[in-house]
């Protein structure tokens, strides 16, 4: 207990107020631009049904949003709601406020002011400030940030944490005019939603690292983004049982003081769990959006086997139109960089959660992820792991191939109608490691050998598409 403390009649303990806001400024946000969100979260906590942002054309932002305005009682001293207890939703928006202004201060703006109800309130510090009363209402509750020029400030653009932190906002974003979708369904990736009683959320595959091509490794992240009101206040590492990104919030979540964590209790264990219970969905989703994909184009899997590969053989490159960086629109070749992303997290979840294709039939999830497209041949043939699975049981390993290696087209069309030689970059691919206990082989030490060896057994490979027709059984 702090020396300085009091005793006072309500029980609790009188403190140095400047010291703990000075604190409370210095501490409460990990990344300083964050306390954006906490003006998000009064927003929704007042009833708003938009937030709007402008930028203005002096280095300033204006956020404002409709709803409850704030008491003119509170705008005279906008901290005072941080060392009062909660009461309804408009009380929570006034601590959201305060919290919010603290933040922003931390930024060290050149001017900061709020707007609402009849009060215009002018910030300069945590313990000077100064507000005015006016007849005319203000229509919307309305707030100001001003900085000085770049070269005199550093305070970064609270934008993007406002659009990392919106993705489940119950209400419209609108951004200097234009709506901004809150779910993270236009970054292409799949998404499962799930909402059970009190408890709500969504799951995103694939989700990314830093690295233009960071969706090439096996390595994923598993993140657990927690919300209050939408509007999200921590992300926090947690173990699925696939590489996921989990947005997750409940009405029984027990916020920490400043709004910037979950308690750890029997109702946050509950809420997790009921999103580890939707892991498998999300599996389902993807594995058969990427199967109906195939069926429509090459391109995608032909794009996660050498995207402006200098090695990939002219043939390859036509074959479906696939592109080569630097001659395509910067969208196309963004839109097969989301299908490599999720063709790899595929990958990465079948070596995760697949064990053998008769146990997995019990899983419609598992199942679909057995039977869709992961993997391209030599030729360009779309693959499955169940196709490979049944191949491999025949012939004992996984014929492998890249894109460096070259051989005349006919060496490769004679054998592959009947062996599916998979088109890999690593072959330390730990997909196909895997599932089949490291027996992966180069192409170009067998092939000779598996031209004589074949040639008794050609009439079992009458049909080039047995081990399709096998797989498809």
């Amino acid at each position: 207990m702090d020396d300085d403390a009091e005793l006072v009649e309500s029980g609790t303990f009188r403190i140095d107020r400047a010291r703990a806001l000075e604190k409370l400024k210095e501490f409460q946000f990990a990344d300083p631009s964050m306390y954006i969100l906490a003006f998000a979260r009064c927003a929704v906590a007042s009833g708003a049904t938009e937030i709007r942002i402008e930028n203005l054309d002096d280095g300033a932002c204006k956020l404002h949003f409709n709803g409850i305005p704030i008491p003119d009682s509170r705008l005279k001293d906008p901290f005072e709601a941080l060392f009062t207890e909660e009461g309804e939703d408009t009380s929570k928006a006034e601590r959201h406020l305060a919290l919010g202004l603290l933040g922003a201060l931390s930024t060290q703006p050149r001017s900061l002011s709020v707007e609402s109800n009849h009060t215009a309130l002018i910030i300069e510090s945590i313990e000077k400030f100064d507000s005015k009363t006016h007849k005319e209402m203000y229509p919307r509750t309305a707030i100001t940030i001003a900085w000085e020029a770049k070269l005199l400030n550093n305070a970064p653009s609270p934008l993007p944490a406002l659009l990392a932190g919106c993705a489940m906002l119950p209400i419209d974003l609108i951004i200097d005019d234009a709506c901004i979708p809150t779910l993270p369904e236009s970054e292409g990736v799949p998404v499962s939603a799930f909402e059970e009683g009190s408890v709500k959320g969504f799951l995103v595959a694939a989700p990314v690292k830093d690295g233009l091509f960071s969706f090439m490794s096996s390595d994923y992240p598993s993140r657990l983004h927690l919300y209050e009101k939408g509007v999200q206040i921590d992300i926090v590492e947690h173990d699925f049982p696939i590489a996921v990104d989990v947005h997750l919030e409940s009405t029984r979540f027990a916020t920490t003081a400043t709004h910037s964590g979950v308690v750890d209790n029997e109702d946050y264990a509950a809420a997790v769990e009921t999103a580890r219970s939707h892991c498998e969905d999300l599996v389902l989703k993807a594995a058969l959006e990427q199967t109906e994909r195939a069926s429509k184009d090459l391109r995608g899997y032909l794009t996660v086997h050498g995207l402006g590969s200098k090695h990939m053989p002219t043939w390859m490159r036509l074959l479906g139109g696939t592109p080569v960086v630097g001659k395509h629109k910067k969208e196309e070749i963004e839109a097969l960089g989301r299908e490599a992303r999720v063709a790899a997290w595929l990958r990465f979840t079948a070596s995760t959660l697949l064990d053998d294709p008769e146990r997995d039939l019990t899983s419609k999830a598992r199942s679909a992820l057995w039977r869709c497209p992961l993997y391209v041949s030599a030729t360009g043939r779309p693959i499955s792991l169940l196709q490979l699975h049944h191949q491999y049981k025949r012939i004992g390993y996984i014929p492998v191939t890249d894109p460096g290696s070259i051989y005349p087209d006919a060496w490769i069309f004679r054998f592959e109608p009947f062996l599916h030689v998979v088109w890999i970059l690593d072959k330390d691919d730990p997909c196909l490691k895997s599932l089949f206990d490291n027996s992966l082989s180069e192409w170009g030490a067998i092939a000779a050998a598996w031209d004589i060896s074949r040639l008794p057994f050609r009439k079992a490979f009458k049909d080039k598409d047995y081990y399709d027709s096998a797989a498809s059984s």
